[in-house]
């Protein structure tokens, strides 16, 4: 069980699948369908995320997570496939012929040199299952495959695991809350209490028959029965609500966003956000992405929802935010951190957060995903309540059930003018060893700058330098980082100059220079290093051991996230008023203070933001770490106990760029020692 649980999540749990069998896993949310994935693919064993007894005996596995967003672990759509079969030792000859069939079984036809921060979520999840697939396990592990997809692209994955596992003879447990669909590939169905015991185990429709009721009241979506009925008027409560918080509004109306997985559906909405908070301001504006936790705003439940309420409509506010709460399944967990909920119950705490303050524009990306038929029924009757009140809501989503409330329908399809994608290289590609060593070199030159013609020699060597390289076609990545550098040297040459006991401008200027002398063409080159083509380097040219560098290729990957994260952090930030402050009307003699209270409260902003940003990394990387696990990156030799020797899909190589920015550096150093 996870560390710091009262109780177990699975409880006194004995399972035995015969090989080649192909099992559906049932049970309500909470039940612990995800952690016995988890333990059975040996992640939670190795990541050491829980108390384990027992012993758990199971051939070579691959495990799809629900967040796909966070279990990418390639930079690119090939390298990101390819992690599987580079795992399984497979030679690296095999693996580009191994990703092209992969991909085509999940149905992704994209160019393999894409970003996986270009696709959809849809698109993320059948790369994931592309990713396993190339694993070769005898043994997959599917968790909620299907919910992040349209009926067509979820029909192409059930096609690609029925072809693969009749092509394998190899095993399948299978947990999704909408199972209809998975019952002609499965043998056997598996339905575990709340209390993570099984209940039942046998041939699928006599447990289905069996545990009829038990399904149906867990919520789960049991095949013949229909939608659940929402009422299309407003409730008691959004009366109750419209009249306390004043809202003079006309009749709200809901226009669903549709399209095939890749469509552009989150694109689209995400230009209509930035549109609705240009026209109203951002506190008239509600949104809830697909990435639910970014919206967070508290270290409780409660806080999270009520903060903005609370700093617009006073107690009435708050009130009301305790009372979608409620109505979210989420009264009993009103004092926990927002990070200890399930996906499920956070995804509801978002849309409770982005309600409670009554926006009159609500902006909602997947709002379903993951929900049982209890959960769903709350998430939408919040929607059709919200309407009622007169908000405006845009929902993208692929859920055909909740499409039926619309009133307008906006379809997407699928674009037919995107270009293959081939990255035309440039003309001078040193790669990253040869960019280090430049900036080694660089460095150490720098130690022998200690007179000003030194200084004035190496850096107009270095001006030259860049002066050629960008007339040759040379353009620089994120110029921006060098104005923290230039104060960075303009700050050492006055310290040096104000703060010396025997001050000299010409020590002070030449300190300057020297700093500026590397650190300037440093950061030109490091903006330029591939982590992906660094760790290729270093394993394979350098011979240093594969796990380390492969684990450190994947964490500088995921740096280039936290821009991103950091921009959504902001606008959640925007959006819900944390920035809102009453100044008090003081007398002008006080306005020193009142620079200080405003100074106080950037960094403050700051600080949280950035505390914000480290959570979010924290369990991102704990998914990307998991995800690693799931295919086979500790994976160990049988019968020897050691672990598995890996391959490498991309031929590591030098380039006679590398040596001319390399002999380039040495004349500048070699021009500032002459100086």
């Amino acid at each position: 069980m996870p560390h710091q649980a009262t109780t177990p999540i699975l409880n006194d749990l004995n399972l035995k699948i015969q090989k080649g069998e192909r099992v559906l896993l049932l049970g309500p949310s909470g039940a612990g369908k995800s952690t016995l994935l988890l333990a059975i693919s040996g992640s939670l064993k190795s990541m050491d995320l829980a108390q384990i007894s027992g012993t758990i005996k199971a051939p070579s596995s691959g495990l799809l997570l629900q967040n796909s967003m966070d279990a990418t672990v390639g930079e690119t759509v090939f390298r990101d496939v390819a992690f599987g079969a580079e795992s399984a030792g497979i030679a690296p000859y095999q693996i580009s012929h191994l990703v092209a069939e992969a991909l085509k079984a999940v149905a992704l036809p994209i160019g393999t040199e894409r970003t996986p921060e270009s696709l959809s979520g849809g698109e993320l999840q059948r790369l994931c299952l592309a990713g396993l697939l190339t694993l070769a396990p005898e043994l997959l592990l599917l968790d909620e495959p299907t919910a992040m997809l349209d009926a067509r692209s979820a029909f192409e994955v059930r096609s690609a695991v029925g072809q693969y596992l009749r092509m394998t003879d190899s095993t399948a447990i299978i947990a999704e809350h909408n199972f209809e669909n998975w019952l002609p590939l499965v043998q056997r169905v598996i339905v575990l209490s709340g209390s993570g015991e099984i209940i039942d185990d046998g041939e699928p429709m006599r447990v289905l028959s069996s545990r009829r009721l038990d399904l149906l009241r867990w919520g789960l979506w049991v095949p013949g029965m229909p939608a659940p009925a929402v009422p299309t008027s407003y409730s008691k409560l959004a009366k109750q609500n419209r009249s306390q918080l004043n809202l003079e509004r006309d009749k709200g109306e809901i226009l669903a966003i549709v399209g095939p997985s890749g469509s552009g559906k989150t694109s689209r909405i995400d230009a209509m956000l930035s549109d609705a908070i240009a026209e109203l301001g951002p506190t008239a504006v509600g949104w809830v992405p697909q990435n639910a936790t970014l919206t967070f705003a508290g270290n409780t439940v409660l806080e999270s929802a009520s903060v903005t309420a609370y700093k617009l409509h006073g107690d009435a506010g708050t009130e009301y935010a305790i009372d979608l709460l409620k109505r979210m399944g989420l009264e009993e967990k009103l004092q926990m951190h927002p990070q200890e909920l399930s996906g499920g119950e956070q995804r509801r705490l978002a849309l409770a957060s982005a309600l409670a303050h009554k926006p009159q524009k609500l902006f909602l990306d997947e709002p379903t995903v993951g929900q049982d038929r209890v959960n769903w029924l709350r998430l939408v009757n919040a929607i059709n309540d919200a309407r009622s009140m007169g908000v405006k809501i845009v929902i993208a989503t692929h859920d055909t059930h909740l499409i039926a409330f619309a009133d307008d329908i906006e379809q997407l399809s699928m674009p037919t003018d995107v270009p293959i994608n081939r990255p035309i290289p440039p003309k001078f590609n040193p790669t990253p060893l040869g960019l280090l060593g430049a900036s080694a070199l660089m460095l150490f030159t720098s130690f022998f700058i200690d007179t000003i013609s030194s200084a004035i020699f190496g850096l107009a060597a270095v001006g030259i330098a860049i002066l050629i390289a960008l007339i040759r076609g040379y353009r620089p990545k994120g110029l921006k980082i060098l104005l923290p550098a230039l104060l960075g040297v303009l700050s050492l040459g006055l310290s040096n100059l104000w703060l010396s006991q025997d001050p000299n401008l010409i020590n002070a200027v030449t300190a300057a220079m020297r700093l500026a002398y590397f650190v300037i063409p440093s950061l030109l080159l490091a903006r330029h290093i591939n982590p992906s083509v660094l760790g290729d380097q270093l394993g394979q040219l350098a011979r240093l051991p594969a796990r380390p560098v492969i684990a450190g290729m994947v964490a500088l990957g995921r740096v280039t996230h936290l821009q991103q994260t950091w921009r959504h952090l902001e606008l959640v930030r925007k959006l819900r008023g944390l920035d809102i402050q009453r100044e008090p009307e003081v007398p002008l003699e006080d306005r020193l203070d009142i620079l200080k209270a405003r100074l106080n409260k950037v960094f403050g902003r700051i600080w949280e933001l950035t505390f914000q940003l480290l959570l979010q990394s924290i369990r991102s990387g704990t998914v990307t770490a998991v995800a690693m696990e799931a295919r086979g990156f500790s994976a160990l030799e049988k019968g020897t106990g050691r672990l598995r020797s890996r391959t490498w899909a991309v031929e590591a190589q030098l380039t006679k760029a590398d040596g001319t920015l390399v002999a380039v550096a040495a004349l500048c150093g070699l021009a500032a020692i002459i100086g």
